[in-house]
């Protein structure tokens, strides 16, 4: 009896974490990418009341340039966000308004707070586009990741990292896609459901982190996608036309 429900838990286990060959039928050379290689992405850190640490800057900035192959450059700026708890989602995307109306490239402007009044998890993403006269468009992103407690601070940058793999836009292929038509299928992916969407998926992921000893990762799918990415991300040297 207890062979049989270790080789069942075991089998589960294995079947909620997923697996590649789910997206062999679909083509990874559908993948698009919102980025203009020619553009460094702006990331814009608020300072008040909490700042994100090094350790997850650096590890954000290494994401964008090894992963997708794209430049960073980092501003730290003081949005005057109201120093209270009961503060709304709706506040933090007035505060960061007028420097994502100023974006020449892409821009993400991140936040950090103790506590959302309408929001229960521990980090949150809002995207949008400028669209300027001269036709110029960038994507840009507001990111909230909420220090509720001492622990998130020690797990920021994955928190940050699945927040800014929702805007670059994985998972990027349906074969993969959660119900919920935002996140991976697979539990042992950092783009599983969080605990402010699908708190018993969250736990589930979190008990596979415990029982594999270690942080989740994109998984097979996520990463094809982000090298795909990478790929249309190249940079296309300027020609100069000889009569």
């Amino acid at each position: 009896m207890i062979k049989s429900t270790l080789i069942l838990t075991v089998a589960s286990i294995i079947l909620l974490q997923g697996c590649s060959s789910v997206c062999q039928k679909e083509p990874i050379s559908s993948i698009k990418t919102v980025f203009d290689p020619n553009k460094p992405v702006h990331i814009i850190v608020n300072t008040i009341p909490f700042e994100p640490t090094k350790k997850t800057l650096d590890s954000i900035q290494s994401f964008f340039t090894d992963s997708l192959g794209l430049e960073t450059k980092v501003s730290k700026v003081e949005l005057g966000i109201p120093p209270k708890s009961d503060i709304t989602k709706e506040e933090l995307l007035n505060a960061s308004t007028d420097v994502l109306k100023q974006a020449k490239s892409p821009t993400v402007v991140i936040v950090t707070v103790k506590h959302v009044k309408d929001f229960g998890g521990y980090g949150w993403l809002a995207v949008a586009e400028t669209s300027y006269e001269n036709g110029e468009k960038y994507p840009v992103a507001v990111v909230t990741l909420i220090r509720k407690d001492f622990l998130v601070k020690n797990f920021e940058s994955l928190l940050l990292k699945h927040e800014i793999g929702h805007w670059v836009g994985v998972p990027a292929r349906n074969c993969h896609t959660y119900k919920d038509n935002s996140h991976c299928l697979s539990l042992r992916c950092l783009m599983t459901s969080g605990p402010g969407s699908n708190p018993l998926r969250w736990m589930s992921a979190v008990g596979l982190s415990i029982l594999f000893l270690g942080p989740p990762d994109f998984c097979d799918n996520c990463k094809q996608e982000l090298v795909e990415m990478k790929k249309l991300h190249q940079k296309i040297p300027n020609t100069v036309k000889i009569e």
